[in-house]
């Protein structure tokens, strides 16, 4: 019987499938993954959120300062390619600046920082008030 390593063990360096360099392994390793890949970098995101969150904040900032045409070209290809959503997102500043619709607490935690939720795009101000957080796990089911 041959000996066949177990293959759930690390090794200590690998082939870096982009820079095409033996490297060693990073402190994140999923096993199948391979180092550079997207697949990976969509892990270490998930992995390190916070982390992501801020540095993408940063970017975001840096770039819309270094290239403003850039961005504001991409953000109106967004409003162009999302009419109905950019329309109601407008209806419903306008309507808290004017003071027809009050900004509510979180209708799950009742946190005060909450932010509006379009159910239905095409009822512009009917929306349910929602913190950030409550508002991401709606987006993602």
């Amino acid at each position: 019987m041959a000996f066949e390593p177990d293959k759930r063990i690390v090794r200590l360096s690998t082939f870096c499938y982009y820079s095409g360099m033996k490297q060693p392994r990073k402190k994140y390793n999923w096993p199948g993954v391979k180092c550079g890949s997207p697949e990976y970098y969509r892990l270490w995101r998930e992995a390190n959120a916070d982390q992501y969150r801020e540095y993408k904040r940063g970017y975001d900032s840096k770039m819309y300062k270094e290239h403003p045409k850039r961005e504001y070209d991409r953000r109106r290809r967004w409003i162009v390619a999302n009419r109905d959503k950019a329309n109601a997102h407008q209806a419903v500043r306008r309507a808290i600046i004017s003071g027809r619709l009050v900004k509510e607490p979180c209708s799950v935690c009742n946190d005060s920082n909450s932010i509006a939720h379009h159910p239905d795009y095409s009822k512009r101000l009917e929306v349910v008030w929602l913190c950030e957080i409550h508002h991401k796990v709606i987006h993602t089911h």
